[in-house]
């Protein structure tokens, strides 16, 4: 009699379960196709709310604005920092949501934001909370790139010459991210540039680029030293001579960049071949700040990329090095094995070279990218290294282990030291971890230890 009821309690939760999941199933399939353009609506009896005006969209996205800035500091004019996204968790979904609902609505919310920028710019907001000033125009500028409307581009450009805008007194105070010659103006100029360069794919030399611009757009020189900082005069008439030979078409534009990059690869400079494939390996729609959508490279001819990659390593081995405080990418031999395997097995023709880069690696982190790297290659030789490599980075990661285990605990100035201990642990038990995986997966095996990935490859 148990067994019967205890079934009988299985059938039921069963069932109810199945239901939860179809209606969270119909829920998810209507509200995607809603929001994707609006072209296949809700059936009939669905929840969903239909679509609200742009008035009254813009209206609450600067209702939440005002009534949040105590909480936020995404809504100003420095530059997008990590302190950025400092605010309450709810305010933060709160914005994203309404922004999210203005960018549904395509090129059709264009000229509405374009106009809500120009009273944005007009308007001399006082200082709200601390040294935060309420400013909309950077977080407008993102939702305008994220849609994309190539049409927004000569109103951008006019304020590139001339922002026109009041100036906030005590700005420096008030932008402590800021430089002191750098007025309001000036914060708002380089943040225009910032979506000019996200749009066209180009950026010219002397401006200031913002972090991981590099995947987004390729590097133009239009005679400007890049160490005097921006010429908005001259960047804007470089970008308008782009319009006027390409148009306001942003396929015409990305074709340009991607030959531009293409010309780059021919250089004798590192900086600018490690420049070129940045952008040619980024995918096309990985071009807005606001949503992180991951595609296939934007690279037209990825397989002459390779081999101009696989052509000009071997030469720079003496150059690169794999030294942590190296702050330029371009000098960090891991970076180039990436770039090698970011092609997959096309690459093995090319092994000895991956092997050699990743050789030239000595700390835990660099070795922990390069298995990632290599298990995207895979193949007999790959293979091979990633058997060696596993009784010696086991090794490596246990010594690290221990040394942290000896740390734990001990005097309050030994806490750098600690510190050190522990990321150092982390890096080496991460590269265990992605050494094992990148062997499993091109065995389609799963082994629980480093013992038995070696003993099956022996005898395999």
């Amino acid at each position: 009699m148990g067994k019967m009821i205890f079934a009988a309690l299985c059938l039921a939760s069963a069932a109810l379960a199945g239901c939860a999941a179809r209606e969270s199933a119909q829920v998810s399939s209507e509200q995607i196709s809603w929001n994707c353009d609006r072209i296949d609506p809700p059936s009939q009896g669905s929840q969903v709310q239909p679509p609200r005006a742009m008035d009254e969209l813009l209206a609450a996205y600067e209702e939440i604005g005002r009534q949040h800035v105590k909480n936020s500091s995404l809504l100003t004019l420095s530059p997008r920092s990590t302190s950025s996204f400092r605010m309450a968790s709810e305010v933060r979904q709160e914005l994203r949501e309404i922004a999210q609902e203005i960018i549904a609505n395509g090129f059709d919310a264009t000229e509405p934001l374009l106009e809500f920028l120009a009273r944005e710019l007009r308007q001399s907001r006082p200082e709200t909370y601390g040294r935060d000033r309420l400013d909309f125009t950077r977080h407008v500028l993102n939702m305008l790139v994220t849609i994309g409307d190539p049409a927004c581009v000569p109103f951008l450009l006019e304020i590139l010459e001339s922002p026109n805008v009041p100036e906030n007194p005590e700005s420096e105070r008030a932008f402590p991210e800021a430089r002191p010659n750098q007025s309001r103006a000036v914060l708002v100029q380089l943040a225009v540039l910032d979506a000019l360069q996200h749009l066209t794919y180009l950026r010219f030399a002397g401006s200031d680029s913002s972090r991981g611009v590099e995947r987004t757009s390729i590097l133009v020189d239009c005679g400007q030293p890049q160490d005097e900082g921006p010429n908005f005069t001259e960047i804007a008439e470089a970008y308008r001579n782009i319009v006027d030979l390409l148009g306001l078409d942003r396929d015409e534009w990305h074709d340009h960049a991607v030959r531009t990059a293409h010309r780059m690869l021919q250089s004798e400079e590192i900086e600018v071949i490690h420049q070129a494939i940045s952008f040619l390996q980024s995918p096309r729609d990985d071009n807005s700040r606001m949503a992180f959508v991951r595609g296939e490279m934007r690279d037209s001819e990825p397989l002459a990329t390779l081999d101009r990659i696989a052509e000009i390593v071997p030469g720079l081995l003496s150059a690169i090095t794999d030294e942590p405080q190296m702050k330029d990418p371009a000098f960090r031999p891991i970076r180039w094995l990436q770039a090698l395997c970011a092609y997959g097995p096309h690459a093995r023709p090319y092994v000895h070279i991956l092997i050699q880069l990743h050789e030239a690696e000595s700390s835990g982190e660099s070795r922990s990218g390069g298995f990632r790297a290599l298990g995207k290659v895979g193949g007999n030789e790959v293979m091979d290294h990633l058997a060696e490599q596993l009784p010696v980075i086991q090794t490596k990661a246990e010594a690290a282990a221990a040394r942290a285990d000896r740390l734990a605990g001990r005097r309050s100035d030994l806490r750098e030291e600690r510190r050190s201990q522990f990321r150092e642990r982390t890096a080496w038990r991460s590269a265990e971890i992605n050494l094992g995986l990148a062997f499993d997966r091109w065995t389609a095996r799963h082994f629980e230890t480093n013992e038995a990935r070696l003993e099956w490859w022996k005898l395999n």
